[in-house]
């Protein structure tokens, strides 16, 4: 049977991470499960159906809180046409709720190209496989999203999303969701953010939404050498 289930897998490359695509949603789940991580494609308007469905069946299996559950509740979005990756408000609307109700009431789909699939990216990190070398790697990160946000927008100096304060290129962080996205901090609210080191990485092992969708997997390739925002995504 598990056999069976790994021949309807292929492999694609999202922000540098092979990631086994499902052709079924039956497959997905498996995988969701077995390497806790996995991608398929299907319609926008399966998104809440599906996040359901992924629900269930680990909380039933693992409990409410278990980490396969929690990952499932923070399931990213993307458009395998345009690249474009659905926010908290999005995802909201798709749910039933906020304000992009009446963009995705009658036509789910993706609000850059119009495509009505989107893929759906499960992450699930093993607890056991988190350690401080990854707090330090996402703080690389997150500095070096900064530097590419001034880079990009030229935007020098900004101001702190948190304390106000103005920062430029030389002490921001740019807490991101990988593609550009989030919140730019200073250094010193940076390191509130991570706070106590041995208290971050048990929040770090117990909760995989602790750090927004992927980012310790785009973190881990980004000092690896190994990161990049393209997304290989020929199914």
């Amino acid at each position: 049977m598990t056999e069976n289930k790994y021949k309807k897998v292929s492999i694609v490359l999202i922000e540098g991470s092979e990631v086994q695509y499902a052709k079924d949603i039956e497959t997905f789940i498996f995988l969701c499960e077995q390497e806790r991580i996995a991608v398929i494609k299907l319609r926008v308007s399966k998104y809440e159906k599906l996040v359901q469905k992924l629900l269930e069946f680990f909380v039933n299996k693992f409990g409410l809180y278990s980490n396969f559950a929690k990952a499932s509740t923070d399931i990213r979005l993307i458009c395998p046409k345009c690249g474009h990756e659905f926010d908290n408000d999005q995802l909201t609307g798709l749910a039933g709720a906020g304000k992009f109700i009446p963009l995705f009431s009658s036509k789910p789909r993706c609000l850059e190209c119009g495509n009505k699939d989107a893929l759906y990216f499960y992450d699930n990190w093993k607890p056991v496989d988190v350690s401080e070398s990854d707090i330090s790697a996402l703080r690389t990160y997150y500095k070096a999203m900064a530097v590419n946000y001034f880079q990009v927008s030229r935007a020098n100096p900004s101001r702190c999303m948190l304390c106000g304060i103005n920062i430029d290129i030389s002490n921001s962080f740019l807490i991101t969701d990988g593609h550009g996205r989030g919140k730019l901090e200073c250094a010193k609210c940076i390191e509130t953010f991570f706070g106590n080191t041995s208290k971050f990485l048990t929040d770090l092992r117990e909760d995989p939404s602790c750090v927004c969708r992927s980012q310790l997997r785009n973190a881990r390739n980004f000092v690896a050498g190994k990161y990049s925002h393209s997304l290989d995504l020929e199914l």
